[in-house]
């Protein structure tokens, strides 16, 4: 619908990095940590739950991704739904249902 077409990973690479990423919703990074407290939320509630790290290590696999884009415009691709949805038959559109016996 959007023109994309053939998609094609190109990088064989198949090592990968391992990096350190900050979260920055922990409190105190981000902020929700920094502002005043939220009407209705006890703030004695946020004491209780357990610490998080504010950082996780993960992995890091970089890729390239190569594809085919014909752009097609926002008009078209109205046109083009309309027209699927004209071409429908109404088989298509309402299951049928059986007959009741003896009916």
């Amino acid at each position: 619908d959007l023109g994309i077409d053939m998609p094609v990973m190109v990088n064989t690479q198949t090592n990968f990095d391992t990096v350190t990423v900050t979260d920055p919703n922990v409190a105190g990074n981000g902020p929700m940590g920094a502002g005043p407290a939220m009407p209705g939320v006890n703030p004695g509630a946020a004491a209780a739950a357990p610490a998080r790290n504010n950082s996780q290590t993960v992995g890091e696999y970089p890729f390239v991704i190569e594809f085919i884009w014909k752009p097609t415009p926002y008009s078209q691709r109205q046109k083009n739904r309309l027209n699927a949805e004209k071409q429908k038959t109404p088989d298509q559109e309402q299951p049928k249902v059986a007959a009741a016996p003896g009916g």
